[in-house]
């Protein structure tokens, strides 16, 4: 049942430092991407019209009219699903224009780590943003040369300025795997990543998960919500729903046993919580990507 992903190689065929398409039910749909795929090149999703549903590392995303996606190179994804009426604005950038080593120019670390962090998927809600992003999206079609890369820079700092609404993956591999290694000089917030990824299938509590970050429980939510924009327990919930769509895609264990093997107590609570993450239930995700 699982997805297979294959490199479409979008980044061959970029003649610019930043292409951009509309894209409506009308329109030529060559560059909509209607099946599993990654490519070496950034990509930026402007939903003008309508309602889109993105699977970004086989999580599910509904976007509305006004949201806006960014995706970082090589990150599987797919549109899975469009409104009747649509319009929809799609970047790609070569990763070349983003991966030079900008962390060594003290001024551009907010920028790079907002570059490097878009391997989680940034997921925009804010209707100034919107309108920021939609207006110079439209710079960036209409100019050449600098003052296209100029446009660009411009849209992508605004952008990591502005208020991340969600991410749509965690911290898997393509391969849906964690990282769980420690690391020389971690800090408060990888080490709770690490303890979570190992016990999200169990029920620990605040004071237990603080304990091993070796942080106040306070400093820590308030820490944990900036960096991922999810709570402690937000992001445990996100973590077993993400196991249960890998076992719902490769396997034919019943739905009541991989609630469990996930750590919810009851299948009810289970369809609850994945219903509020996926927006459709266990059987319904697991009979469309059949």
């Amino acid at each position: 049942m699982r997805k297979e992903i294959f490199n479409d190689r979008t980044e061959d065929g970029i003649r610019h430092v930043a292409d951009v398409h509309v894209i409506t039910p009308d329109s030529d749909k060559e560059n909509l991407p209607n099946s599993y795929h990654y490519h070496n090149c950034f990509e930026i999703l402007i939903v003008l019209r309508g309602e889109v549903r993105i699977m970004a590392n086989y999580m599910l995303k509904e976007l509305s009219e006004g949201s806006i996606v960014m995706l970082r190179n090589n990150l599987p994804h797919e549109i899975v699903g469009c409104s009747e009426t649509y319009r929809v604005v799609i970047i790609h950038i070569p990763q070349i224009i983003l991966l030079w080593d900008m962390d060594r120019i003290p001024e551009l670390c907010r920028e790079h780590t907002f570059v490097k962090n878009s391997r989680f998927g940034y997921l925009f809600t804010s209707p100034v943003l919107y309108r920021k992003v939609l207006t110079l999206s439209r710079k960036i079609a209409a100019e050449e040369g600098f003052m296209r890369i100029s446009y660009l820079y411009k849209m992508l700092h605004i952008m990591s300025e502005g208020e991340i609404a969600g991410h749509l993956v965690e911290n898997w591999d393509t391969d849906g795997t964690p990282h769980l290694k420690s690391k020389p000089g971690e800090n408060s917030i990888d080490r709770t990543f690490r303890y979570l990824y190992e016990h999200y299938t169990e029920d620990r509590t605040l004071d237990e998960i603080a304990d091993y970050a070796n942080q106040n429980k306070t400093a820590l939510c308030r820490a944990f919500k900036k960096a991922t924009g999810y709570s402690v327990f937000q992001f445990i919930n996100r973590l077993r729903v993400e196991r249960a769509c890998k076992l719902l895609r490769n396997t034919d264990e019943s739905i009541t046993s991989i609630a469990c093997k996930v750590g919810y107590n009851t299948f009810s609570h289970f369809n609850t919580q994945f219903h509020s993450v996926m927006g459709i239930s266990p059987s319904e995700y697991r009979k469309e990507i059949e």
